[in-house]
């Protein structure tokens, strides 16, 4: 499974923390994942913070809160000053037993957002799953977006590059959860 991580400058508890292990070979930027902590304490927080650690992502459908969850625009505040983007979990994936609220992973229910932050890069993770279509929509309307590759078929991925730009698609997976059937090329 791929990730990608923010390495925060202060000891957040707010949110999960990626711990990275060793590089692998020949890929030194690219980490192994010793372990993710959900919310950690604070002393927790400070040590993962000085160990390197870096993650901020809003999964708003798992959490079951929304756009006007006081918790979230806490830390788009901090993201904010801290210059850091924003991954949003998107896509409505009808599943309760894995999330909260689903409904939550509506990507337009986060357009205040887009606007209200426009100096924070938000990447639409997963490319709103089901409805892609939905998420460049969103990103020729607000600048700030960028999407990333999981879960979309080579053709999305195509599209996507063609309607945003491929500076604004970045590659992302959740191998080899999924994905061992698809091919780019």
């Amino acid at each position: 499974i791929g990730t990608l991580g923010i390495k925060p400058s202060y000891p957040a508890t707010g949110y999960g923390y990626i711990r990275p292990a060793d590089p692998f070979e020949g890929f030194d930027d690219v980490r192994k994942v010793a372990a993710f902590v959900e919310k950690p304490k604070e002393d927790v927080a400070k040590d993962y913070v000085a160990q390197g650690a870096r993650a901020l992502k809003i999964h708003a459908a798992a959490d079951g809160e929304g756009p006007t969850s006081q918790r979230y625009l806490d830390l788009l505040d901090a993201a904010r000053e801290l210059k850091i983007p924003v991954i949003l979990h998107t896509g409505c994936i009808q599943n309760r037993l894995f999330y909260k609220d689903p409904s939550w992973g509506r990507v337009e229910q986060f357009a205040p957002w887009f606007e209200a932050y426009r100096d924070i890069t938000f990447i639409l993770a997963h490319m709103n799953f089901h409805e892609p279509l939905r998420a460049l929509e969103m990103c020729e309307l607000h600048s700030n977006l960028c999407v990333d590759t999981s879960w979309q078929p080579a053709e999305m991925v195509g599209e996507a590059v063609r309607r945003i730009g491929a500076s604004r698609v970045l590659f992302g997976t959740d191998w080899p959860f999924v994905g061992q059937n698809l091919a780019l090329g």
